[in-house]
């Protein structure tokens, strides 16, 4: 579906408009940190994957010693920033020559990352890939793992670059406040299960609803934090998802119109436990809406989220 590809990108994608040049140029001076020189050296020569890797590598080093006796203001400062940083350098990456090289040919990385027999990032072992995928994705997927990057599938033909789902929450859980600990949590959760990891499935709503309860009970605990804005974003995307479905896992059977048994199950079990949820209450508006169009049923639940979450979720 054309509006869940735009929401994953609008939330997943790297913000590959982002400069470094101007990014260091608003660089508040008392930043408690000191930047690797190669985050300004990378804008001014010709550059290689292993360049710009050692770079990120280089910041991740500095700042995990500078987090050692940062306070929990200035540690969420850092995260702000080096978040910053991190989307600069992947929108550089994807310019060295071997990235270029590699994201011409997208049916070459898809058909690795959808091998059965490739491990997920992190495991033990060399996958075993059949004779013919002629690819040097192995070899630069461990660059990128070294580094706390890996290549995502976001299905429907594309690959893109992201931070592993730990990468933030183990370089900084331990030392920003508790809200921004807690929402690191649940994005990594949530970041692994990016579109293509695997495909959602409807095995994956009772997960994706404890999810949005999670989220809903960050935003009644921080409701003033400043990522609460970040986390209605995500909250909003993954309660669309749950409430409509994906591509090939819609909410609505096309043949019967109506709900899908395995869903309607999951939908009453979340509504029992969590029946002043807004969820809950949009579940109810599907129930009596089945018939309408999925465009404005899709419109009804952004005005109403919008609504209840005072921001525009039509975006």
């Amino acid at each position: 579906m054309a509006w869940i590809k735009r929401m994953v990108r609008i939330s997943l994608l790297p913000a590959c408009i982002v400069l470094l040049p101007a990014r260091l140029a608003a660089q508040d001076d008392a930043d408690p940190v000191v930047r690797p020189p190669c985050l300004l050296h990378l804008q001014q020569i010709q550059h290689t994957t292993d360049d710009v890797l050692h770079c990120l590598s280089s910041e991740t080093a500095l700042l995990r010693q500078t987090l050692n006796d940062a306070a929990p203001h200035h540690a969420n400062r850092l995260l702000t920033m080096f978040r910053k940083d991190v989307d600069a350098l992947i929108s550089i990456l994807y310019a060295t020559p071997e990235q270029t090289a590699l994201f011409s040919e997208p049916d070459q990385m898809l058909r690795y990352l959808r091998q059965p027999s490739v491990h997920a990032p992190g495991s033990q072992g060399a996958p075993v890939l059949p004779a013919d995928l002629d690819t040097t994705m192995p070899g630069n997927m461990a660059k990128l793992e070294r580094a706390g990057l890996r290549y995502v599938d976001m299905s429907e033909g594309e690959v893109a670059i992201h931070p592993q789902p730990q990468f933030l929450l183990d370089l900084f859980g331990a030392h920003v406040s508790a809200d921004y600990r807690h929402f690191l949590r649940l994005e990594s959760q949530k970041n692994k299960h990016l579109p293509g990891m695997g495909q959602y499935n409807y095995n994956d709503w009772p997960m994706m609803g404890k999810r949005l309860a999670a989220w809903e009970h960050f935003l009644e605990q921080y409701p003033d934090s400043p990522l609460a804005i970040q986390a209605k974003r995500h909250y909003g995307y993954e309660q669309s998802l749950y409430l409509v479905g994906g591509e090939y896992t819609p909410a609505i059977d096309s043949e019967t119109g109506k709900v899908v048994p395995i869903l309607q199950q999951e939908w009453r079990s979340f509504a029992r436990q969590h029946p002043r949820s807004l969820t809950t209450r949009l579940i109810r508006l599907l129930r009596d809406q089945l018939h309408i169009d999925p465009v404005e049923k899709m419109q009804r639940i952004q005005r109403v989220q919008s609504q209840a979450l005072e921001m525009d979720m039509s975006q």
